[in-house]
């Protein structure tokens, strides 16, 4: 049986990331900035491990009372088995455990799955961006996660 496990991520599974990050954007974040993430006091970068070999991960800012999702992935072998909201959710109880108010993010409007994903995890569309994407240019929804029943 495989071992699952989420972590923090570590330098070493910069590269990994990087390669599963060109796997599935267009403008992908280099190896630079996931080493920037993995040394940023105000970042949470976790991977989704299978026998300690990460298979997907995200990065959030964690600014005030507030997370903002910046990146979400999992290697194209592992899509459709659940890893993705496996680590959305991680990201909903970690924010909830630093009293965060909410989580925000923008995503591709023709992102049909991501969309998905986050409406089934009780995101809720609040705003949109207009020409936010490059390679090619497309709008971004603007999603929101409110984290305390008082706000909703």
């Amino acid at each position: 049986m495989k071992e699952l496990e989420i972590r923090a991520a570590t330098q070493e599974d910069v590269a990994i990331c990087a390669q599963i990050e060109a796997q599935n954007f267009s403008e992908p974040w280099s190896e630079k900035s996931l080493t920037d993430a993995v040394n940023a006091d105000n970042t949470l970068f976790y991977v989704i491990c299978i026998d300690n070999k990460a298979i997907g991960y995200y990065v959030a800012g964690d600014i005030c009372d507030e997370i903002n999702l910046h990146t979400i992935a999992v290697a194209d072998e592992f899509k459709g088995c659940g890893y993705g909201r496996t680590l959305l959710q991680h990201l909903i109880a970690l924010s909830k455990s630093v009293n965060a108010l909410f989580i925000g993010l923008e995503v591709r409007i023709s992102n049909k799955k991501a969309i998905s994903l986050y409406e089934k995890n009780g995101f809720v569309r609040s705003g949109k961006r207009t020409d936010f994407y490059k390679k090619p240019t497309e709008d971004a929804y603007l999603y929101t996660l409110y984290l305390n029943e008082d706000q909703k």
